[in-house]
């Protein structure tokens, strides 16, 4: 859900698709269960981009990007077959949960997720997704449009990132956690 209002506190009756304020969209990983935003930011066009997770049809969770209108309806120029919506599955190769945590945009327009993916030991996996100004994976980052990393603090169990932010150099720079080998 999406709710947006007014500096005053109460629901901007111009923005929404549910009912005045609100905008809805579930199923965006093709699963019939949870959906669900995590982060929110906006473009230089004003379009709103919400990142986090989606439940597909094996019943885990995807990386999922909304982008609404300045109206809150999903923006029909965005994601495969202009969905308004993209989602990702299986980036640290285990077939299990990733989640965008943070989102931000660079200078270019292009959306960037920070968040976590399961990896095939089990553990989690900090994720970094890079997706074009239309909601595809940019595959000139890393060649495939995203990065896995793992073990920043020496551990062999989790890392995770929490908030995202691109400098004026068009450096990403993300903070989260790591599990140490403590």
């Amino acid at each position: 859900a999406l709710w947006r209002y007014l500096a005053d506190g109460t629901l901007d009756g111009t923005f929404g698709t549910v009912e005045s304020g609100v905008s809805v969209h579930d199923n965006a990983a093709g699963g019939m269960e949870d959906d669900g935003g995590e982060a929110v930011t906006l473009d230089a066009g004003g379009r709103v981009i919400v990142a986090g997770y989606s439940t597909n049809a094996r019943g885990d969770l995807d990386m999922a990007v909304w982008r609404y209108d300045p109206t809150g309806s999903l923006d029909t120029t965005f994601g495969p077959n202009g969905r308004g919506f993209f989602a990702h599955d299986n980036a640290g190769g285990a077939l299990l949960h990733d989640e965008g945590q943070a989102v931000a945009v660079d200078a270019q327009g292009r959306i960037l997720v920070a968040g976590f993916t399961t990896s095939v030991q089990g553990g989690l996996d900090l994720a970094l997704w890079r997706l074009t100004t239309h909601g595809l994976l940019d595959t000139t980052f890393n060649n495939r449009g995203f990065v896995v990393h793992h073990g920043a603090a020496g551990g062999s169990s989790s890392d995770s990132a929490a908030g995202i932010v691109v400098d004026a150099a068009g450096k990403i720079v993300v903070v989260g956690a790591s599990y140490n080998a403590k």
